[in-house]
């Protein structure tokens, strides 16, 4: 019996490169929900896994998204329900004028800033996960 040289193993979790989904991904040899070099976790254990997950960081299992933004209500600060103030009831009254005293009034400033943050989230948040596909190559978009 001959026995040739065995298939290399390049991310070393002792599954060989032919039989590895990720074989650039030692975490992984299945490309699982989020593909390659992407961990498979649910940070907020919410049962619903951060890659497609539209607040990560909050628990909200059914993925209430009141203004389909895609960041879940639990993370908008603006859900389309008139809440401005953050996640949660609003402590603020939706406008407060001109009053001196207005917590409203330096978030305004910040605006620019939210806006960019957002689309920054829905990119990140798209519906459609950014599926990564590793072959022998290396992780591909």
């Amino acid at each position: 019996m001959v026995f040739g040289p065995r298939p290399p193993d390049t991310d070393g979790d002792g599954v060989d490169d032919t039989l590895d989904e990720c074989p650039f991904d030692s975490s992984k040899t299945t490309e699982g929900i989020c593909g390659c070099n992407i961990p498979d976790d649910d940070r907020d254990n919410d049962g619903v896994i951060d890659c497609i997950d539209n607040c990560p960081d909050v628990a909200n299992a059914g993925q209430e998204d009141s203004d389909g933004n895609n960041i879940g209500n639990a993370c908008d600060p603006n859900n389309g329900n008139g809440n401005t103030g953050g996640p949660g009831p609003n402590p603020f009254p939706g406008d407060c004028g001109t009053q001196a005293m207005c917590p409203a009034a330096p978030a305004a400033s910040m605006a620019p800033f939210a806006m960019i943050g957002i689309a920054m989230m829905r990119s990140r948040l798209s519906p459609t996960p950014q599926v990564r596909h590793c072959d022998r190559h290396g992780p591909t978009r």
